[in-house]
């Protein structure tokens, strides 16, 4: 089952249309995409709590790996043990939303429909009017 449109943008929301990897900030989305933080090659879910906006590079990057083997990966690229705790904090905050906290991004997002859409490659694009 895939991700639905407004639980997508309701999550790039969430996390402030940044990677929540490398901060990489896109507010067209474009260059975003959701990461399983637990990978549903290894038993991780589409569960919103499994779910973290991420740039294309570092979902590429990431691929399956689990979350010690990434921060192994990072620390090797010279990512210092501060910013790994931040992302720690980061990802534990969002494994902690509570449904109703999601509702309330969901109905943002669709707030944002009439204006944005979704094209094949999940990328947020302003319409054209």
């Amino acid at each position: 089952m895939g991700i639905y449109k407004h639980t997508r943008i309701a999550l790039y929301i969430r996390d402030n249309f940044s990677c929540v990897y490398c901060d990489l900030t896109d507010k067209s989305a474009k260059n975003l995409t959701l990461d399983h933080v637990k990978a549903r090659k290894n038993g991780g879910s589409n569960s919103y709590k499994n779910l973290a906006t991420c740039c294309r590079h570092c979902n590429t990057t990431k691929k399956d790996l689990s979350l010690n083997g990434w921060f192994v990966v990072l620390q090797q690229r010279f990512i210092n043990a501060e910013r790994i705790q931040e992302i720690k904090k980061k990802l534990e905050k969002n494994s902690k939303m509570l449904p109703c906290q999601m509702r309330a991004l969901r109905n943002q997002a669709k707030g944002i429909q009439p204006w944005c859409k979704l094209d094949k490659g999940h990328s947020l694009q302003q319409q054209r009017g």
